[in-house]
């Protein structure tokens, strides 16, 4: 690179942007080409190549911040305004294909993220598994129990013994419908719907 390319004082190399993005995205290293793809996606218009014709930049609307009186081409930005440079990654936080950004996520954010993943889909399919609408009453020794259309009639016995062994066993449905057919002599399709029935009561706050 000739000197009326390079104004006079220092500059940031692609190599400590790539250090930057890479804090700021979370990641251990980033690319430096991924950053120089970052740049480049930052310019107005882009050349195709393939029509002659040029293309907008997926960042036209957010310029990359270029150093004042630079002249070059090369991506090379001025150690000054390293706070500017954080400032438009930070803007640019996504990790998707395609935007630029390199780097393995770190181990524990990657871990921390499966996990949190792993409850959200665990309430998920709990939730998905409860009645929204809800009606219960108690006639003698039986509860009847009405959710969303369908009906059940349960012996209040078992079905207080169903909510009272859910904490025993985390709230794990087949763990409660062993227990019952043990303790009740229940079969284990019985045991099942008084397993099933509830933990909608526990959901909905219902004590019998």
């Amino acid at each position: 690179m000739g000197d009326a390319e390079m104004p006079d004082h220092p500059f940031l190399t692609t190599a400590d942007l790539a250090a930057i993005g890479a804090r700021l995205a979370g990641v251990d290293s980033m690319k430096i080409t991924a950053i120089q793809r970052n740049m480049f996606e930052s310019r107005e218009e882009i050349p195709v190549r393939a029509t002659g014709g040029t293309r907008r930049g997926k960042y036209a609307d957010d310029p990359f911040p270029k150093p004042d009186g630079y002249a070059g081409t090369m991506p090379w930005w001025h150690v000054h305004r390293a706070d500017e440079v954080e400032e438009w990654f930070k803007r640019h936080p996504r990790r998707q294909k395609g935007d630029g950004i390199g780097g393995g996520v770190r181990r524990a954010d990657a871990q921390a993220r499966q996990a949190a993943h792993r409850v959200a889909e665990a309430e998920k399919a709990v939730a998905s598994d409860l009645p929204v609408r809800l009606v219960v009453n108690r006639a003698g020794d039986q509860v009847v129990v009405k959710a969303d259309g369908e009906e059940f009639r349960l012996d209040a016995a078992v079905l207080a013994a169903a909510l009272r062994l859910r904490p025993v066993y985390g709230g794990r449905k087949a763990k409660v419908a062993s227990a019952l057919v043990r303790e009740h002599g229940v079969s284990r399709d019985e045991a099942l719907t008084f397993a099933r029935v509830a933990r909608w009561l526990s959901h909905a706050g219902v004590d019998l």
